[in-house]
This record gives C-alpha cells, sequence and structure tokens, in this order.
C-alpha cells in the first residue's frame, strides 16, 4: 500500500464522504462569534476601569440626557421614553455598598438572547420553489396574453371581412 493510497484511506475514517465543509465553517464562525461576545462581556465585568472619564457633559443612572454618548457608563442607554440613563438590557443596576453601584450583567436574559439566534434551515429550498413558481406564472401569464392577441387578431380579420 503507498503513503497515497494509506493516505486516502485514513481521511475518509476522519472525514466522512457527506461532510458539508461549508455548513461546518459556518456553524464554527456562528459558535466562535458567540464565544467572543461571552468573553468580551466576562473581561469587561471583570475589569476595574469599566467607567469612562466624567466630564461636564456626562450623566449618571437616572440622569436627564439626550444621547446614549452623554452617560457615563458604556452599559448605560439613554432611554428613549424617559430620556434619561438607564443600563442596557443585558444589565440591572444594583447598589453594592452604601459608596458604589453600577450596571451589572444579568446573565439570564443574555443566554436568552442567545438561544433565540438560531440558524434559519430550509430557505434556499423556499427561495427555489419561489422562484420556479415566479416563472412558471410568468411563462402561464405570457401565454395567456399572447392568445387574446392572436384571438382578437382572428376577430378584428373577420370582423373586415365579413
Amino acid at each position: 500500500m503507498s503513503f497515497r493510497n494509506s493516505y486516502a484511506v485514513t481521511c475518509s475514517y476522519i472525514i466522512p464522504f457527506n461532510f458539508n465543509v461549508a455548513h461546518a465553517i459556518k456553524m464554527a464562525v456562528k459558535y466562535l462569534k458567540i464565544g467572543i461576545a461571552l468573553l468580551i462581556i466576562y473581561c469587561l465585568h471583570l475589569s476595574e476601569n469599566t467607567h469612562l472619564e466624567w466630564t461636564e457633559h456626562s450623566r449618571k443612572h437616572g440622569e436627564p440626557c439626550v444621547n446614549h454618548d452623554q452617560c457615563i457608563d458604556f452599559r448605560m442607554i439613554c432611554s428613549e421614553t424617559e430620556f434619561v440613563c438607564q443600563c442596557d438590557q443585558f444589565h440591572d443596576w444594583t447598589e453594592l455598598n452604601a459608596y458604589t453601584s453600577e450596571c451589572v450583567p444579568n446573565p439570564q436574559r443574555l443566554r436568552s438572547f442567545l438561544s433565540e439566534n438560531h440558524e434559519t434551515k430550509g430557505v434556499e429550498e423556499k427561495l427555489s420553489e419561489e422562484a420556479h413558481n415566479l416563472f412558471v406564472y410568468l411563462g402561464l401569464s405570457g401565454i395567456i396574453v399572447i392568445s387574446c392577441g392572436i384571438l382578437l387578431a382572428f376577430a378584428c380579420i373577420i370582423f373586415v371581412i365579413s
């Protein structure tokens, strides 16, 4: 048995013949993005330097604001209804002690958000079916229009002759 044949036999045991490389790469990238997002959130939570520098235009939690950039903490947003700085959807406002309070991550909301993100299957089949139906209906409408034209042409010819 030569090296080439032994390599082919070895690869066929490792990678099955019906293995879809493109789908595997898509899934790996998807889960890698989710993992990176979770790692960033975790690192930011552990970081001591999570607050931006205070300026005269910065707003604390509950203070009036116009846009997100005015809120002092990157985890806060300017609510669109009340126009005050508040924690975003993945964080809750927590009083840690008498002197410290901040937006802390809410893992349940993050988990539910990430679990709702799923891959939609069967889209290619639906699109190809819609394209096929569109082609069929377009062809039928063309045949009907041409038939009506020919019928009216014969009616005009008969009307002129008689």
